[in-house]
């Protein structure tokens, strides 16, 4: 109304004084201009914010169209944030500031994200003064002279001089959107499967990210155990033309006499070698595979599963390489029933069923901690049957890891208290986000 909006998120648990920033914008092939401002006066409308469009000539407010978006704090990927004049942060995204603001020179401030460089990112900043005297300035940037970092101005209308503003006031909130940095993708990277027979498994490596690579850049790959699998080609090279083209490497099963049942192994990814420091000793990471066995035994489709606290799940299938005599009985289990449970926990083969796969289901158990992702194993036993080929045959273990979702935070209600003189009271809540493992 009259070239003010208000933007009320407390409706969605979103305080405009700690959650996030708002970016905005004039939506109007005109000279004029948006700011913002936190609303945090003692009234009904703490915890918003109040959005202006004004005249880049007169100052003056004008009812016109405008843009917002709200970056929320919780956003790590985006650097996100709001300082004062005296470069206080008063919001900023993630745990802890992952930027430095230096007010340097009057009306200029030098902002870093250290790490990163406008060569690499997308900078967006927005007037966040509205509150202040100086809602008659307009905010500028470019990238500093050494390329790692930006020069917000803030300039004074009508004549657009460089102007200081007081310590406290608010100065501008702003966003980095990064650009992927070099890395490496590999896809499938988990239960390639090979054979004793020579069936084979693929998958495929790529670089990725900015900028584009200067030189070649050369990946060294080997097989943990060549009596399971081997590895082609034994080396990448990815030039500047085809940095970005996926490469197939084959992965062949190798047989031996032993019953011995699945067996996993991995191809081991050097690290990237290059006279382009960008992408020079980039960390490729490990590919998990399984060679089937062709003897009598247990086979297993699988040697490592994923599960999540939300009640994700992951499953693998069993079954025998051979017909028994007698009925062939696993029993399975997880090594930590805090982190997932097994369904089912015994399998059954019979000599009609034999060679159908039997589904095992893992699923991830929910807990409050900030624990990360946390290992476990699903537990194989060894195999009872009166067919001596299989009583004690014992088939691998799988390897586990149940993802987090916990976040570690106290939360605050956004709401207003109110105490008068002399000696009244008011109360509120304070509560942990997530159980903590010590007072």
């Amino acid at each position: 109304l009259n070239g003010r909006a208000y933007v009320d998120l407390r409706p969605f648990g979103i305080d405009s004084r700690r959650d996030g920033v708002l970016l905005v914008n004039h939506a109007k092939n005109e000279a004029n201009y948006a700011i913002s401002q936190v609303n945090n006066a003692d009234d009904e409308w703490d915890g918003t914010w109040t959005i202006q469009v004004r005249d880049n000539r007169s100052n003056g407010l004008e009812q016109d169209p405008l843009i917002w978006v709200f970056v929320p704090k919780s956003n790590a990927e985006i650097v996100s944030g709001m300082f004062t004049a005296d470069g206080t942060i008063l919001i900023h995204s993630g745990q802890t500031p992952a930027f430095t603001v230096t007010n340097f020179s009057n009306g200029e401030w030098l902002l870093k994200v250290p790490g990163r460089s406008p060569a690499d990112g997308v900078l967006v900043i927005s007037g966040a003064c509205g509150g202040g005297y100086n809602a008659d300035n307009i905010f500028t940037f470019e990238p500093n002279s050494q390329g790692d970092g930006w020069i917000i101005q803030s300039r004074d209308l009508p004549n657009c001089g460089l102007q200081n503003m007081d310590d406290t006031d608010v100065v501008c909130s702003f966003a980095f959107i990064p650009a992927e940095k070099p890395g490496i993708t590999v896809t499938p990277n988990d239960n390639l499967k090979t054979t004793e027979d020579g069936g084979t498994a693929q998958f495929t490596v790529t670089l990725n990210g900015y900028p584009k690579p200067t030189a070649n850049v050369t990946i060294n790959l080997s097989s943990s155990d060549l009596t399971e699998g081997t590895v082609s080609p034994s080396s990448l090279t990815f030039t500047p033309a085809d940095w970005n083209v996926p490469q197939t490497v084959t992965l062949t099963g190798v047989d031996d006499a032993a019953a011995d049942g699945t067996q996993p192994y991995q191809v081991n990814l050097s690290t990237t070698t290059s006279t382009d420091p960008n992408y020079n000793g980039l960390v490729s990471g490990n590919v998990y595979a399984i060679n089937l066995d062709n003897e009598p035994g247990v086979a297993v489709d699988a040697s490592r599963v994923t599960t999540t606290e939300a009640g994700g799940t992951d499953t693998f299938q069993v079954w025998l390489t051979a017909a028994p005599t007698a009925d062939v009985t696993i029993n399975l289990s997880s090594s930590d029933l805090t982190e997932a449970t097994i369904s089912p926990a015994t399998l059954t083969f019979t000599t009609a069923d034999y060679s159908t796969p039997q589904t095992v289901t893992v699923t991830g158990v929910d807990d409050f901690v900030q624990d990360g992702p946390v290992a476990y194993f699903v537990v194989t036993m060894a195999a009872s049957s009166a067919d001596p080929a299989f009583n004690g045959f014992d088939a691998i273990d799988i390897n586990g890891e149940n993802i987090d979702n916990d976040l570690a935070g106290v939360i605050i209600p956004a709401s207003k208290q109110v105490v008068s003189e002399p000696n009244t009271t008011a109360s509120f809540p304070v509560v942990l986000n997530s159980e903590p493992t010590a007072n």
